[in-house]
């Protein structure tokens, strides 16, 4: 599957990312930003990827002019309460200060609240990733009371604050990219010229959960 909006495409994680994902996750500029640190072995990577790959888990590699740049998902999605957990690492230093992680992180959040019609989203964030923080809080997420003086912060996010709170990036990406969106359940398919958009309106009239089509 993939999901392209805002200039960036997410590519639905497979078995022919898995080593490449797990070299980066191990990498120390990765890694010290985890809350599980220990190194993680191809077996490990595997098994992890068998107990991730189902309709509950959505993790789509991040990708900007054809480069594989990062990792983003939305994980535990609970479709009763509609609630799911937000991810996302960037391995390449070159795209880890610009704004390729926001429009990421901006149509993974388009992806979660329009087409997967969920209503809450959670994160955790380590109290030292001070640009994770800060655009975090700028697209509308809110620090859990609790989790305050933690190491790992977490935070929560409601689509109508995502909406309102992010309203000045997702207009910015527009404006750059265009208000249309790709979604194919088939990652070779090509992009047509004049089929397949999705224009805001449809995504919110969509407003479907793709799981019956991922099993």
């Amino acid at each position: 599957m993939k999901w392209i909006r805002y200039g960036v495409t997410l590519s639905k994680l497979t078995e022919n990312h898995l080593e490449t994902v797990r070299y980066w996750r191990n990498h120390p500029q990765v890694s010290k930003y985890m809350e599980y640190r220990q190194f993680i072995t191809s077996e490990m990577q595997k098994n992890w990827f068998a107990s991730i790959n189902n309709n509950s888990n959505f993790f789509f590699v991040i990708e900007h002019n054809k480069t594989e740049v990062g990792l983003i998902n939305t994980a535990n999605i609970n479709y009763q309460s509609k609630t799911g957990n937000c991810g996302i690492f960037v391995w390449d230093a070159a795209y880890a200060g610009s704004p390729v992680p926001v429009f990421a992180a901006l149509s993974m959040l388009d992806f979660v609240f329009l087409i997967l019609d969920l209503d809450f989203t959670g994160i955790k964030v380590h109290k030292d990733n001070k640009k994770a923080l800060a655009y975090n809080l700028s697209l509308g997420y809110e620090l859990m009371p609790d989790s305050e003086g933690s190491v790992f912060r977490q935070y929560r996010l409601h689509r109508e604050n995502y909406f309102a709170k992010a309203a000045l990036l997702r207009n910015l990406g527009k404006k750059m990219f265009g208000n249309v969106s790709y979604l194919f359940l088939n990652p070779n398919e090509a992009i047509p010229n004049n089929t397949g958009k999705l224009s805001e309106q449809a995504l919110a009239q969509l407003n479907i959960t793709l799981a019956t089509h991922l099993t």
